[in-house]
């Protein structure tokens, strides 16, 4: 049984509630699988909830139509709020991210929605992590959505980047206690209480819902919130089959514009990539385009800035050193897209694999 997308009206609404229990109570008579119907029930009553809180009042209410003449002294505000955040933040508007380039050409991280598309193995959770603790290094709030890795696992990945220290020795419990007692250390001392994680390990709730929990928790709404990662999240919270992912993203996608706008946040959800540029898009130029993200044409539209990370060069041998017995492969960061205006060329970085680390490479 798949969760339906309910209609606009709410008797229509509750009619398409009621007929889905329905199917999910004879799945119960018929199976006598409690465990599983009770996994599905959960999951449909989280649905549902979001669904009538959109309808009965969720949603921000802000006029959609408006004439363009009532907009005049809007402008002016939004553009000495520009003026006094760049004054403030050496030049940028939005958040920074820790790299210059990127900052420079998407102006920092700013509400809306933002998609990185990677190939797996390519550090996209790496870099995306290290954005969220630059963004709770400078004072803001962050919160790191993971269905993939543990809290743990995250702090671990940090610790690792903060102290110069290997993952893997990490995870070998090779380092000396003091060592790593002094890493951990640096992650509290350098993040606070503004980095929060959601890892679920059983039933997904709204993003809607994470975004207010993690605010009051952290007692201030966050500037960045990563989804790691976007087709798995819609996934599990629509409980649409796999051979549905427009369906998917045409109803995730609208979720994570509502949180950017309620919280003045940026939305950055890592995605996959489709199967015909897994050849071309993780080696050079070759695919680094909107055409190579899964979902293609919700995240065109749907997106405020799309990014695609891929490997630098097609021979190997080229694409990596050694320095001090740590890899360093050269990576290159293309932005496929940017409401802001520009693109540029592809953002060269070094990726520091086993230290969890990323840096712009100067060529």
């Amino acid at each position: 049984m798949t969760a339906s997308v309910y209609p606009s009206s709410l008797a229509s609404n509750l009619r398409g509630i009621a007929a889905d229990f329905a199917d999910l109570a004879a799945t119960a008579e018929r199976t006598n699988d409690d465990a599983a119907v009770g996994v599905k029930a959960e999951s449909l009553l989280a649905l549902v909830a979001a669904h009538l809180r959109t309808q009965i009042g969720g949603q921000d209410t802000a006029d959609e139509v408006v004439v363009m003449a009532d907009l005049h002294d809007d402008l002016l505000s939004d553009y000495d709020r520009r003026v006094s955040a760049a004054a403030e933040n050496g030049g940028i508007v939005g958040a920074r991210c820790g790299l210059d380039h990127l900052d420079e050409i998407i102006n920092g991280w700013q509400s809306g929605v933002y998609i990185l598309g990677a190939l797996s193995s390519t550090g996209k959770t790496t870099l995306c992590l290290q954005w969220a603790s630059h963004i709770a290094q400078t004072g803001k709030h962050a919160l790191y959505i993971s269905l993939e890795n543990s809290a743990l696992d995250l702090r671990t990945k940090t610790a690792c980047r903060f102290g110069h220290l290997s993952y893997a020795d990490a995870k070998k419990g090779r380092i000396p206690r003091a060592e790593w007692a002094r890493a951990n250390d640096l992650v509290d001392d350098r993040l606070g209480r503004r980095l929060t994680t959601y890892c679920p390990r059983g039933m997904l709730r709204p993003l809607p819902e994470i975004a207010q929990e993690a605010t009051e928790k952290m007692g201030a709404p966050p500037a960045l919130i990563v989804v790691d990662y976007l087709q798995e999240m819609a996934s599990r919270i629509s409980g649409s089959p796999v051979d549905d992912e427009r369906q998917m993203l045409n109803n995730f996608i609208p979720s994570m514009r509502q949180v950017a706008e309620r919280y003045g946040c940026a939305v950055l959800a890592i995605s996959s990539l489709n199967r015909a540029s897994n050849g071309a898009a993780g080696k050079g130029n070759r695919g680094s385009d909107l055409s190579s993200f899964m979902g293609t044409a919700k995240i065109e539209y749907g997106s405020d800035v799309a990014m695609l990370l891929t490997r630098a060069e097609e021979n190997e041998t080229m694409a990596a050193r050694t320095i001090y017995g740590s890899t360093i492969r050269r990576m290159e960061l293309h932005i496929v897209k940017n409401r802001e205006g520009m693109t540029g060329r592809p953002i060269p970085l070094e990726m520091w694999g086993d230290q969890c680390l990323f840096q712009e490479e100067d060529r």
